[in-house]
């Protein structure tokens, strides 16, 4: 359990609460509970795949509730990122009060996926089990969490990893995340090829148990115009590490194959053995 928050930058923005989601509840309910759709700090935020209304300043459609329906909560939404600011559920517009969202960097959180978080994991996101640990935030809400991350899962591959835990925490406790930018790219989209490489498992690896795609993560996800250009280099910095992540671990390439199928199906599978010449 976290005692004290670890300090790290991060980087901030302001963001826009789900006001036609919380209208559209208040309008479905004879009597709604608004507590359970206040935003409190330190909240994981999801945000809406196709928000009602698009601002080029930002981030709009953004909640920390899940949605009881099964299946909604992947086909509606996405996640966004961590609160730092506080906001009360309102269906009506209000500029006085603004609502600031941590997308990279340190931050506090609370583990309610109904297991172990361990220092270094992998976390991906998910509604928890209507049981939460926060001050302030009613026991029985149904929210999002963050998640220890299953490669072999496919909804998690699909969610894809956000963050990674710095601190241990039992089930409801609170630990300290670093959240990665790169969960702000690929929005309600599936995973590229080379983010599932990227997102391999660690101490799959020749030659250590980290990640070593780390150090080219950046240069990958910067070529997201595709130009040709682009395009070329990043299949440089791929080609060049391949052979010496994986050299001869078929369990390594296979675990990887596995993950591919798993989003793209076999004509993924096709793909990358045509780009790695396998």
């Amino acid at each position: 359990m976290s005692k004290k928050a670890l300090a790290g930058p991060k980087y901030v923005i302001n963001v826009r609460f789900n006001q036609p989601g919380y209208k559209k509840y208040t309008d479905d309910n004879a009597h709604p509970n608004a507590e359970l759709f206040h935003v409190k700090p330190h909240e994981v935020l999801v945000r809406a795949k196709k928000p009602h209304r698009s601002n080029r300043e930002r981030m709009t459609g953004v909640q920390s509730w899940c949605p009881s329906e099964d299946g909604a909560f992947d086909t509606e939404y996405t996640f966004a990122g961590v609160a730092e600011t506080g906001q009360d559920a309102s269906h009506r517009h209000s500029m006085q009060q603004g609502l600031a969202m941590c997308v990279s960097g340190m931050v506090k959180a609370f583990n309610e996926s109904g297991g172990m978080v361990a220092v270094g994991d992998y976390l991906t996101y998910g509604p928890n089990n209507r049981r939460t640990c926060q001050d302030g935030v009613p026991k029985n809400k149904l929210r999002a969490t963050f998640i220890k991350y299953d490669s072999n899962n496919p909804v998690h591959v699909a969610r894809g990893i956000v963050a990674r835990a710095e601190t241990a925490a039992r089930n409801l406790e609170s630990f300290d995340a670093h959240v990665f930018a790169n969960g702000q790219f690929n929005v309600g989209m599936k995973p590229s090829l080379a983010h599932l490489l990227i997102l391999s498992e660690p101490g799959i690896f020749v030659g250590g148990p980290g990640n070593p795609l780390i150090a080219v993560r950046n240069a990958v996800i910067a070529c997201t115009d595709a130009t040709a250009a682009n395009v070329q280099a990043a299949r440089g910095v791929l080609n060049g590490w391949f052979p010496n992540i994986f050299g001869g671990a078929v369990a390594a390439r296979n675990a990887y194959l596995k993950r591919v199928k798993a989003v793209h199906g076999t004509d993924g599978v096709e793909r990358a053995k045509r780009i790695f010449a396998w």
